[in-house]
């Protein structure tokens, strides 16, 4: 499986855990169905945004701990197809060559047909929209999300979590202070050992690196925690477009029409 750095890890699961505990409660006098999870939601004025995409989706509530997230109108959003097949419990999502697959029954997530991954609950049926663990866009989908104060919910996928913009050069230093789309504000060192490049692959010396430039970022495995965090990355590639492009909005880009989840029985 595609793998995180564990300072991205670390900052989007403490971000979650202090965000969250306001989206659902739970009532212990109602029977509780296998797999399901009797519940009142409570409805906050949150957003799920997408790449920069706001859209309407199903309460996310925490379990246990974990913050759980509607599966189909996020994926949906990230062009996956996603297929129920009732009578095994299966769910299946496609995207191109990308095959996921999981049952709504067990905690275990398989990604092209690898080893299932461990999430640590099973996939949530609540009247007929199906949940997942948070941890479902970090470890199966390779992207990163992140929580606001006001309880909304930021997601990116594989492509978009490390796009950083520039925002200052110290020359002297050689280093670039990036405002990072999941971390915010990171100071990189650039060493003989960081490539950098164009999207085709073009050589691109440090001194062409200039405010307002975006970038895709690598990042080298260790993040100090200081503030704002320092990393030593091993590739940046700088974007088409540069430096006329700039991070994804906070507003609204495009209208998303939720499509209804299969109805789901469970007996």
């Amino acid at each position: 499986m595609i793998k995180r750095t564990l300072a991205v890890i670390a900052a989007t699961a403490v971000l979650a855990a202090s965000s969250v505990t306001s989206f659902a409660e739970y009532d212990p006098n109602k029977v509780v169905a296998e797999n399901q999870i009797a519940t009142k939601m409570i409805t906050p004025e949150f957003k799920i945004n997408v790449n920069g995409v706001e859209i309407d989706a199903p309460v996310p509530f925490e379990n246990e701990g974990m913050l759980m997230l509607p599966l189909r109108a996020i994926t949906e959003t990230l062009g996956f197809d996603v297929e129920w097949q009732g009578e095994t419990g299966t769910i299946i999502l496609t995207k191109g060559p990308v095959y996921i697959t999981m049952n709504a029954f067990e905690d275990g997530y398989t990604f092209s047909r690898t080893a299932p991954m461990m999430l640590g609950t099973a996939p949530i049926l609540i009247d007929g929209v199906t949940f997942v663990p948070a941890e479902f866009i970090t470890q199966v989908l390779s992207g990163a999300y992140r929580t606001e104060a006001d309880g909304s919910i930021r997601i990116f996928d594989a492509e978009t979590k490390d796009i950083a913009l520039i925002d200052s050069v110290n020359a002297e230093e050689k280093q670039i202070t990036v405002n990072d789309i999941v971390m915010g504000t990171v100071v990189l060192n650039i060493s003989d050992e960081t490539t950098i490049t164009d999207e085709e692959g073009t050589p691109v010396e440090f001194e062409e690196l200039v405010e307002g430039l975006t970038l895709k970022v690598t990042y080298g495995d260790a993040m100090t925690m200081s503030l704002p965090p320092i990393n030593n990355p091993s590739v940046i590639v700088v974007k088409s477009g540069s430096p006329a492009m700039t991070l994804p909005s906070d507003e609204p880009v495009a209208e998303i029409t939720p499509v209804p989840e299969a109805p789901v029985e469970v007996e």
